[in-house]
């Protein structure tokens, strides 16, 4: 009897093991993929190619803006679309930040897309169409935004771009075509983060050593006013001639110059970015 009751024991500590076994790997199964990259850093580096536009009896006139996503930058978790609205709307309704909160909150009229497309090579190619679009509106410039969102509610947007049907060339372009300017595009980004790096790096480097570079101006400037100094009181004592005017001229046109160089310097490596 004492030995059936023992083999009960074993029996139920055994199922009750599995049981907490089973719950485990149910955990594993259901547990979602760990994300790497950030909804900011996935739309940073999503490519934009190309508009396209056209005519069916299935899409009537359409606009199709063409995206794509890097592979090692794409998340399967997250969430990803385009707001498409009227580009007066920016201005008219202060449109910035978060688009679908404004939408939300305000009424705008927003269209969410939902697109189309498949995995290509290193990436995912995706279209966004505008469908059935009226005579009256092929003239209306239209701003495509692309947004990430991730499951906690977390956007992130791309910068917009517009276009509309009027102003966009008929083009038939194949997967590759789209693939091929996408690469160039993402090149062009590529150098262009490259510039901005160098640009900022040549800023702060400026901006560390911009008192230091006042104060040498400045250093400058004595050393040079006592060297004006000490020579026109030594040719007095000596009765010599000497041009003292000429001299304090020069040290003042060296001084303005210094201290412009010293003011503008900053300023034109960043007015030379932006006018890049």
């Amino acid at each position: 009897m004492k030995k059936r009751t023992i083999n009960r024991q074993l029996y139920l500590w055994i199922i009750t093991i599995l049981v907490v076994l089973s719950c485990f790997n149910i955990n594993a199964v259901t547990a979602k993929a760990e994300t790497v990259h950030t909804v900011e850093e996935v739309a940073e580096h999503i490519v934009f190619i190309t508009f396209k536009k056209g005519y069916s009896d299935e899409r009537g006139n359409y606009l199709c803006a063409s995206f794509f996503f890097p592979e090692e930058y794409f998340e399967d978790e997250y969430e990803y679309g385009v707001a498409v609205f009227p580009e007066n709307y920016i201005t008219k309704y202060e449109l910035y930040g978060d688009y679908i909160a404004r939408k939300e909150a305000e009424g705008i009229a927003i269209q969410l897309l939902l697109g189309s497309g498949g995995r290509v090579g290193n990436g995912k190619l995706c279209n966004y169409n505008i469908l059935h679009i009226p005579e009256r509106g092929l003239s209306k410039r239209l701003a495509y935004v692309m947004f990430v969102q991730n499951s906690d509610g977390e956007v992130a947007y791309k910068e917009p771009v517009v276009s509309s049907f009027s102003e966009t060339s008929t083009e038939d372009l194949t997967t590759e075509e789209l693939v091929i300017m996408a690469k160039k595009r993402q090149n062009v980004m590529n150098m262009d983060k490259s510039f901005e790096k160098l640009v900022k790096n040549s800023s702060e480097l400026i901006d560390s050593i911009w008192i230091y570079l006042v104060i040498g101006c400045s250093s400058v400037v004595a050393v040079w006013g006592a060297y004006i100094g000490i020579r026109i009181a030594v040719a007095k004592k000596n009765e010599q001639k000497i041009d003292g005017k000429g001299m304090l001229k020069n040290l003042l046109i060296g001084t303005v110059v210094m201290f412009v160089l010293a003011v503008a310097l900053p300023l034109l490596i960043k007015g030379l970015a932006a006018v890049i």
